[in-house]
């Protein structure tokens, strides 16, 4: 075999050379012009069982050794072939979503909205908490007695004028304004007033500073870390201006103050600040 080799080798002097110069798709090229003599030493080496040849496989490649002769085999893509890749089912390179899922369906945009009616049922008588921003009504306020009853938590009670004589001792004259976040929650802000002939306290004042900033800009009523009174933080961006509900002040503190009127001495509070 091996003289047989060198015999095919020097007829055919130009065989490596034109291997080498292969298509630049690395297509096996061979002279079909050519004698058969190369095949038929091919064909040898197959069944020789001494094969000399050793195969070797990759995933695109596969080279066949023998002795000094390489012959590269390469992978020809389904358009060289004169295929059509379509023949052999749609490459989908996409993930497939939900059948008929339309995300525009899920992001209405908030002009669009429709809103059915909202009826407030609570409105707490508090400071909204240092971290939401709010807004104050523009012309809305009432002052009012209340009773801060410590038992419950500091819970304020509006006093009618018939109980008054029974909790005066307790009562502190409140003015209250409604302020509104963004979100739409309502709050009734109390700044508490002095007593006649007294000086309101600086806390009460700073207050009346938050509601006055309120009344124009979007802000935080921040607690100062030193001394008394509130800092108001103004929002970075600019929000749009509140929608307040369509109520009456009278509506605002039947709705703040609904379960909690003092309205004669025979309310448990009354008792219990008298000790009966």
């Amino acid at each position: 075999m091996a003289e047989k080799a060198e015999k095919i080798k020097k007829e055919k002097p130009t065989k490596i050379n034109e291997l080498k110069k292969a298509d630049d798709n690395n297509i096996e090229t061979i002279d079909k012009n050519s004698d058969n003599d190369f095949d038929d030493f091919e064909d040898e080496l197959e069944d020789d069982e001494d094969k000399e040849n050793k195969i070797l496989k990759s995933s695109d490649t596969l080279e066949q050794k023998t002795g000094q002769v390489i012959v590269t085999k390469k992978k020809i893509p389904l358009e060289k072939k004169g295929l059509d890749i379509k023949d052999f089912g749609k490459q989908d390179t996409q993930k497939k979503g939900l059948s008929g899922f339309n995300m525009s369906d899920y992001n209405t945009p908030e002009e669009e909205i429709e809103v059915t009616e909202i009826i407030i049922t609570a409105i707490p008588p508090e400071r909204p908490d240092k971290q939401t921003f709010i807004r104050a009504h523009p012309t809305m306020s009432a002052v009012v007695d209340v009773v801060v009853y410590e038992a419950e938590n500091k819970r304020k009670y509006l006093v009618h004028k018939n109980a008054i004589p029974y909790v005066s001792a307790h009562m502190k004259k409140m003015q209250l304004y409604p302020v509104i976040s963004l979100k739409g929650n309502i709050w009734l802000f109390p700044v508490t007033l002095p007593k006649p002939g007294k000086k309101m306290n600086d806390w009460s004042v700073s207050r009346e500073k938050i509601i006055f900033q309120a009344r124009k800009q979007w802000i935080q009523c921040v607690p100062k870390s030193e001394g008394a009174g509130y800092d108001a933080v103004v929002a970075l961006k600019k929000h749009r201006e509140p929608e307040w509900p369509e109520l009456t002040m009278p509506e605002y503190l039947e709705i703040a103050f609904d379960g909690y009127i003092i309205q004669d001495k025979d309310h448990p509070v009354v008792k219990a600040l008298r000790g009966e």
